[in-house]
């Protein structure tokens, strides 16, 4: 191997006479960063390997990639007309041209030799004949007995579990994995699945003073509902609505009377909810709106008071300090 003349580069493809080489000189380190225009923006570039004289593409701050040169043309993807599509840089014209019109999701990667050119839409692979202009999706079928994909039982690693909690009395313990909900017995029974269910995620699991029930949250209506199950599992659980912006939901905290729960979202809300009808309004009430978060979810920390007539919460102030609320139910 031998360097190339180049200061840096990432991806390129050679003329046919090998003298010049069409190559991508920059990254971005997010490639999948849809519609980006910012200072990293890839162009295309030619450079005389002998003289050094030095081409660009024409472009209007354009994310261009995957060049394959071929005959007198360079064929490359780019988003300058929108979606990330197939374009030419005719070499003697110096003229760009689209060659493909793409209305749905990006092209990925593109390759070529002789008169055709392969590039990828969405994990199909499509073929462009370079003289007629015509493309066409690739059949590509698999057949196999693709063990993995039949039914079969699995352990559930430690690194895979998202959630975990002890019940009051300390004899077992609850687990959130693989968008389940178990309690696993401290020493004698039963390992049970509440939830036991593919097609829908529960998570946050949080188990009540009183020892009888498990709340959570899940999705199998469509939007996130806080559910209610009793701690054996055998019966259905309890859905309740958590209003007309849907979003996702975390940390539900029990009342030490068991009648309350309180929790947090992604739009920075902590939220109060009475479970006994007796006690008010089963619909959630506003406590609180933070100002701003990470990348992770809200940082609303909340408890309740032994007696279950205040929340004690933390959040950010507008000059980034911390400060603890008390919350008067």
């Amino acid at each position: 191997p031998e360097p190339l003349p180049l200061p840096s580069g990432f991806q390129g493809s050679y003329s046919p006479d090998g003298q010049s080489i069409a190559y991508q000189p920059i990254t971005k380190w997010q490639p999948a960063w849809k519609r980006y225009v910012g200072g990293q923006t890839t162009p295309i570039w030619i450079v005389n390997l002998k003289t050094l004289d030095l081409v660009k593409v024409p472009r209007d701050n354009s994310n261009d990639s995957n060049p394959v040169w071929v005959g007198n043309s360079i064929y490359f993807l780019s988003d300058r007309n929108g979606p990330i599509s197939l374009f030419a840089y005719d070499t003697h014209t110096k003229a760009v041209k689209q060659l493909v019109e793409n209305r749905g999701l990006d092209f990925k990667t593109l390759t070529g030799r002789a008169n055709t050119l392969a590039y990828e839409q969405f994990g199909t692979i499509h073929l462009y004949d370079i003289p007629s202009g015509k493309e066409h999706a690739v059949e590509i079928s698999t057949d196999g007995d693709l063990p993995a994909l039949l039914p079969h039982l699995a352990s559930i690693l430690p690194s895979e579990i998202q959630n975990a909690t002890i019940s009051p009395t300390g004899v077992r313990a609850l687990f959130e994995a693989h968008g389940d909900i178990f309690t696993v017995p401290e020493d004698k029974g039963d390992v049970r699945n509440l939830t036991n269910s593919s097609s829908s995620a529960e998570r946050e699991p949080a188990w009540s003073p009183d020892g009888k029930h498990i709340a959570y949250f899940s999705d199998a209506s469509g939007e996130y509902q806080l559910c209610i199950r009793d701690q054996d599992g055998l019966k259905p659980p309890q859905m309740i609505s958590l209003g007309p912006d849907p979003t996702y939901y975390y940390s539900p905290v029990w009342s030490p009377d068991s009648k309350r729960i309180v929790f947090s979202d992604k739009r920075l809300h902590l939220w109060l909810i009475n479970l006994d009808p007796a006690l008010g309004p089963t619909t959630p009430v506003l406590i609180a709106t933070a100002l701003r978060e990470g990348f992770g979810p809200s940082n609303f920390s909340a408890s309740f008071s032994p007696d279950v007539k205040w929340i004690l919460y933390s959040t950010s102030l507008p000059n980034f300090e911390d400060a603890a609320y008390l919350y008067n139910i």
